[in-house]
């Protein structure tokens, strides 16, 4: 059996009254032989607080989990300083951005991380889209996005003048016509970016517009998301820009 175990001292100046001088997680066969394991390995104190003793055990049944974070060591390289070390999984040192070697390190790259991000604008303006060629041989039109039920194989597909991740939070704020249990069971993807030259359009289209419209279009058809999805037969026709 796995016993976990706290040594306390008292201290009335504390707002619990105590501080913590140790603590394991140890195997033993029964209770009693985990308590001699205690005062042998600590001292003879009591097991519940005494008034006349300052230190005092509380001890507890525990599991292998427990075991096994007080004393498996593992090997982590840190996100700071790239110094490869073998930690207890109790004394690992980490925080949202990584685990780190030291204290100091973790300070550090906090530190840098954060003024990272209050001194530069992270978030995409709406002026600025990702993905599209960077030369003057192409102009933006939009792009056609799908959203998929990865249980329901349902599919929705739409365009957008604007970057993609924009419209997909759109869909997730206002519309409800995806059901789902979260966000984990939608998967979106842009399925073209639509681009507009008039010299080499050869006539096809009217516009910009048109042109994303018909590739709505087509997609919709493609993935029968009339029939079998969640678009609505309006959508085929409708010449507004999302």
């Amino acid at each position: 059996m796995y016993y976990f175990i706290r040594l306390y001292e008292v201290n009335e100046e504390r707002c619990d009254n105590r501080d913590l001088i140790s603590e394991d997680v140890f195997e033993s066969e029964n209770r009693e032989t985990a308590k001699k394991h205690c005062i042998d390995t600590y001292g003879n104190y009591p097991f519940a607080k005494s008034k006349n003793n300052n230190r005092y055990f509380y001890l507890t049944d525990s599991s292998l989990y427990w075991y096994e974070y007080h004393h498996k060591t593992t090997k982590i390289i840190c996100d700071y300083c790239n110094k490869e070390i073998e930690i207890l999984e109790k004394d690992k040192i980490h925080n949202k951005f990584g685990e780190y070697c030291s204290y100091e390190c973790k300070e550090k790259h906090y530190n840098e991380l954060v003024n990272t991000i209050d001194n530069e604008d992270l978030w995409i303006s709406e002026a600025e889209h990702l993905g599209v060629p960077k030369d003057n041989d192409y102009n933006l039109v939009g792009y056609i996005y799908k959203i998929t039920n990865k249980h329901t194989l349902k599919c929705y597909v739409g365009k957008t003048i604007k970057p993609p991740i924009f419209r997909w939070w759109q869909h997730l704020k206002v519309d409800g016509k995806f059901e789902r249990a979260n966000i984990s069971d939608l998967v979106f993807e842009v399925l073209e970016i639509v681009t507009y030259e008039e010299k080499k359009e050869n006539k096809k289209y009217k516009c910009g517009a048109d042109k994303l419209s018909d590739k709505e279009a087509y997609y919709i058809k493609l993935y029968n998301c009339i029939e079998e999805g969640y678009n609505i037969k309006n959508e085929l026709e409708k010449g507004e820009q999302s």
